[in-house]
């Protein structure tokens, strides 16, 4: 099922969390016309995302050069998405949403400009096993953009960084892993981390995906408020992985 019209709960807000909120929208904001402010925000923030990789791939890997593609048709997607009928409000969402988008890209610049050491390359700190760790990478942070590709194109009209209720999409990536933009990020940052194995690099990527888990936490809770269906969806397809094998078989068919 793709892009369903959400339930909305009796009350205009719900408590998510101590410290968040769930907001819904009502009826005339979220089918108002003309582009929303965080819109255009949101397509200046990948474009200014997609700027710093190209800046930053020859000295991290040139395979990040088509995550630049990915990024640009992201900022263009907010352009073009729906309006959010719910969202959550609070500093943890934000801090996750923001955290788990820009942390490494911005550590990734500056290490890059700043401290060249965070990132040494793996031909220097294991050289021994440089020959299969660099292609490796490599493949890793390619599958990630392939992923993102395909995922995005799914999302195209649901997008967004924090966490809002905009449609739901159970189909194409999205019937492998509920999850599939982060996905291919964990698969392109395990990558970097395998071409510039250092301390630096370990601690910002277990930071981040501290914050892209939370991040989870706080869509899931939104998207179970709005969508019934969504429990049963969530029972059948893993966060970030297929939980059974012949249900995305059966997807497919």
């Amino acid at each position: 099922m793709r892009n369903s019209t959400p339930v909305t709960p009796p009350a205009a807000t719900a408590s998510a969390a101590p410290t968040t909120r769930v907001v819904v929208h009502d009826e005339a904001s979220a089918n108002a016309p003309g582009r929303h402010w965080s819109d255009i925000v949101g397509c200046l923030a990948f474009l200014a995302l997609a700027a710093w990789d190209v800046r930053i791939a020859p000295t991290v890997s040139l395979a990040l050069i088509p995550v630049f593609a990915y990024e640009v048709a992201a900022g263009l997607a907010f352009l073009g998405r729906r309006r959010a009928r719910a969202s959550v409000r609070g500093l943890g969402p934000r801090i996750a949403a923001y955290g788990g988008t820009f942390a490494v890209p911005l550590f990734l610049a500056f290490a890059a400009s700043r401290e060249p050491s965070w990132l040494t390359p793996v031909t220097r700190t294991f050289p021994t096993i440089a020959h299969w760790a660099v292609p490796t990478g490599s493949v890793l942070i390619l599958s990630g953009a392939c992923m993102s590709a395909w995922g995005l194109w799914y999302l195209r009209y649901s997008i967004s960084l924090e966490p809002a209720a905009r449609g739901l999409v159970t189909t194409g990536p999205y019937a492998i892993a509920r999850h599939p933009l982060y996905l291919a990020y964990t698969l392109s940052y395990a990558g970097v981390t395998i071409q510039h194995p250092t301390m630096q690099v370990a601690i910002l990527m277990v930071i981040w995906f501290t914050m892209t888990w939370a991040r989870i936490r706080y869509e899931e809770g939104l998207l179970m408020a709005v969508f019934p269906e969504y429990a049963a969806y969530r029972m059948r397809v893993g966060a970030l992985g297929p939980i059974h094998l012949p249900a995305v078989v059966r997807a497919y068919q």
